[in-house]
């Protein structure tokens, strides 16, 4: 009986956790610009299951755009956490290197992002 009880308390610690590791949060973004879309819906969907934490900022809005010029901008981690969400406002920066050139989206099959990035040289 106790071994059920230890699988049951690691089983809820487990699930605990990987809710709180969730980081693909729904209404995280809002759509800025989508003229020369045609299909609009492949592109949101496309966002809604992209993981966008590493390009999140603590306090500030950041947008992004896509090669066709579809443009959205993410929340920050303030906006996400007023949203009811539990993130830890820690593992957030409002920095951005000086030479820092967003990177270009690009739509794939399967609703997937393609991102063209630019190296950042430091100094």
């Amino acid at each position: 009986m106790s071994f059920s009880l230890k699988a049951c308390s690691l089983l809820s610690i487990f699930c605990c956790a990987f809710l709180y590791a969730r980081t693909n949060f729904t209404n995280d973004y809002i759509v800025l610009n989508t003229s020369g879309v045609t299909t609009p819906e492949t592109y949101i969907a496309a966002l809604d299951d992209a993981n966008w934490e590493q390009f999140r900022l603590l306090d500030q809005k950041r947008q992004f755009k896509f090669e066709n010029g579809f443009t959205f901008e993410l929340k920050s981690a303030r906006e996400i956490l007023t949203l009811g969400y539990p993130v830890d406002l820690n593992k957030y920066s409002n920095h951005i290197p000086v030479n820092y050139q967003p990177p270009v989206l690009k739509l794939l099959a399967g609703n997937k992002i393609g991102m063209e990035t630019h190296p950042v040289t430091i100094k």
